[in-house]
């Protein structure tokens, strides 16, 4: 049963798996702002071999979605540092606007947040960056505390929206007039890890393979075997703001069905899921997914710096 899908758009549509009624299309031409802001389409982080006890659960056929999330956190232990200290520094921006301090560290404590996340979000691949810091501080700061209140009323797509005013972080229309969602559900993400995770081409292009097989993980994994990366890319290029709150809501729906519990966790599950299916990811020399010196000698150190200055 194949995974029907089409380019842009109707997140409905593309439920309906294995139809057969709806094909792949072109995605047409961008511009080379959004090449660089669009990184999901580039995203190459080829992986370490994997460990036996993935290899031999995979081959016995006896996967779940926890295997993802525990290869998630094991794979690259520096990136799961880098991980865990984003979300604590996003607590800490987050205290910050609810007493309402607008101060010159506070203004650069979450500047340099936002550079943090966009690396990585990236994978740490450098030449992927390079937008978030030509954001004004004060736009970053309202940026987030519009979006911290959105969350909290549950006002799901309001919340992307205000982060998706940001330069680097959905604010580009391509010709069609058309915005990406993607690098704005990762600040959602970090900001509260409970209710949002990442929503990119693997992984959504997973949930629904996942949901087409009743969450049959094994099932799943074969399926994906059979895709393209490259049409899967060129399908989940676009992924505005309604589709990724559809996507996002999916992760909600599956934390009660399993021992996660938190919807980044059900995401980092899923995303994890995606590199070990061996079509997606073609290639495999010195693992290329590890904390670059940007964030381990410069952000981390600058954001720590900023912290200790403030109560």
């Amino acid at each position: 049963m194949a995974l029907q899908l089409i380019p842009s758009g109707n997140v409905e549509t593309r439920l309906a798996l294995a139809i057969g009624r709806v094909q792949p299309s072109g995605g047409g031409e961008h511009g080379a702002d959004l090449t660089r802001i669009q990184i999901n389409a580039r995203e190459e982080h080829t992986m370490p071999t994997l460990p036996p006890e993935f290899v031999n659960a995979f081959c016995k056929g006896t996967m779940n979605l926890e295997d993802g999330r525990k290869w998630y956190e094991e794979i690259d232990p520096g990136f799961w540092k880098f991980t865990r200290e984003l979300e604590d520094f996003a607590k800490k921006m987050s205290s910050l606007i609810a007493r309402g301090d607008r101060g010159p560290q506070a203004l650069a404590f979450g500047h340099v947040l936002l550079v943090a996340i966009e690396l990585w979000k990236a994978g740490c691949i450098e030449d992927l960056t390079g937008y978030a810091v030509h954001n004004d501080p004060n736009d970053v700061w309202n940026a987030f505390r519009d979006a911290i209140e959105y969350m909290n009323a549950r006002r799901d797509r309001d919340a992307l929206c205000s982060i998706m005013r940001l330069n680097g972080f959905g604010s580009y229309q391509d010709e069609q007039g058309q915005q990406r969602a993607k690098r704005a559900t990762a600040v959602l993400r970090m900001f509260n890890p409970d209710e949002w995770g990442v929503v990119d081409w693997r992984a959504a292009a997973m949930l629904l393979l996942l949901n087409g097989n009743k969450w049959d993980v094994d099932q799943a994994m074969k399926l994906a075997e059979k895709e393209n990366p490259n049409v899967l890319k060129k399908t989940f290029d676009v992924i505005d703001e309604k589709d990724a709150c559809v996507y996002n809501q999916m992760y909600r729906d599956r934390v009660p069905q399993t021992s996660l519990t938190r919807v980044a966790d059900v995401e980092m599950a899923v995303f994890g899921l995606t590199f070990m299916v061996k079509a997606w990811n073609p290639t495999n020399p010195k693992a290329q997914y590890s904390v670059g010196q940007t964030y381990g000698k410069t952000l981390r150190r600058e954001l720590e710096r900023l912290d200790k200055q403030m109560p």
